[in-house]
């Protein structure tokens, strides 16, 4: 018979399989829960919503999305049984964010994840006493979903929706708040909004460079090299070659992933230091000897064996134009 010491044994089995990657044990441990609970007539209970929950976690761990949602959404089922005719829980909006995430990474499907992303909102406006970070949550939600539907004024209502709660959350100077101005820049770079991409970025750099720490000081090493290629975009040069000399005082560990930044933003400069050459009226040797060392530099350490892997094709279209004008500049 089923009792909480039992339950506990069951997700305490769960956590363990699932941390050890014991997946075949984890998916029996799952369905003996469920035919145990649905033995004690727990068809309808928060503990087989909860086991619904783990046995669709599973699929996802050997990526059976189908399972995966057919899961989740027997988990929604439960809980909207429970609470019919009663308030809508937390643990409800939780259950509809998940599954709108669901219908948007693993299924493109648009309309059933804002459909999903929406009955959380629902909850949201008929629920008291709800930290604004949490209420951020669901704003980010939509927001996402928004976006993948290319409906992107209604994403960047969201998405600044979500700022104001986590503003309000944790204050203005937040790591967070820094991270949703970055999430919405993805609307805006979708629009081409050049400016709003612009103003989102520094808004975003601005706070990781008000708290610094490792994991903030990389994003904001990010930013300034993302700045640099926008600025690269523009035709806007010498502010360019600011920006990729900042990520690089960033990059200050020997790792492969530092090194292929290091040299990446090196070519950049090189090639941003190439583009002024060409427009000044009087190109000096002096500078285009610069530029060489700088180009040949960048692409010494790019092409340095134990980064051959990690080139992806814009990596290696970066190397051929800087390969081109090398080239040019030597003869």
């Amino acid at each position: 018979d089923w009792n909480e010491l039992i339950e506990n044994w069951f997700n305490a089995r769960k956590s363990l399989l699932k941390a050890t990657e014991r997946y075949d044990e984890c998916k029996q441990v799952c369905e003996d829960h469920i035919d145990l609970l649905t033995a004690n007539n727990l068809d309808i209970s928060k503990p087989v919503a909860n086991a619904f929950y783990e046995y669709a976690e599973y699929f996802k761990q050997i990526k059976d999305y189908n399972n995966l949602l057919k899961y989740r959404l027997l988990q929604i089922k439960t809980y909207e049984e429970i609470l019919k005719g009663k308030p809508k829980t937390w643990a409800l909006n939780i259950a509809y964010l998940n599954t709108s995430n669901i219908y948007r990474r693993y299924f493109k499907d648009f309309d059933n994840a804002l459909k999903y992303a929406l009955k959380g909102m629902e909850v949201v406006e008929n629920l008291k006493g709800i930290p604004d970070h949490s209420i951020s949550d669901t704003y980010n939600t939509i927001a996402k979903t928004y976006n993948f539907g290319k409906k992107y004024d209604e994403a960047i209502k969201y998405y600044n929706n979500a700022v104001t709660h986590l503003i309000k959350a944790y204050g203005k100077d937040h790591s967070k708040v820094a991270n949703c101005y970055l999430a919405m820049n993805k609307v805006f770079s979708a629009q081409e909004d050049v400016t709003n991409v612009i103003e989102n970025l520094e808004k975003a750099l601005t706070i990781f460079l008000k708290n610094s720490g490792e994991e903030n000081d990389l994003a904001a090493a990010s930013i300034y090299n993302t700045l640099g290629n926008v600025l690269i975009s523009e035709k806007n040069y010498k502010i360019a070659i600011e920006y990729f000399n900042q990520a690089i005082s960033f990059w200050k560990e020997k790792n492969d992933d530092q090194d292929l930044k290091r040299a990446g933003a090196t070519i950049n400069i090189g090639l941003c230091e190439a583009e002024v050459l060409l427009k000044s009226k009087r190109p000096e040797k002096a500078k285009a000897k610069k530029i060489v060392t700088t180009l040949k530099k960048g692409l010494k350490e790019i092409k340095a064996p134990k980064l051959e892997t990690l080139l992806t094709d814009k990596t290696k279209e970066l190397i051929k134009e800087a390969e081109l004008i090398l080239s040019s500049l030597e003869e």
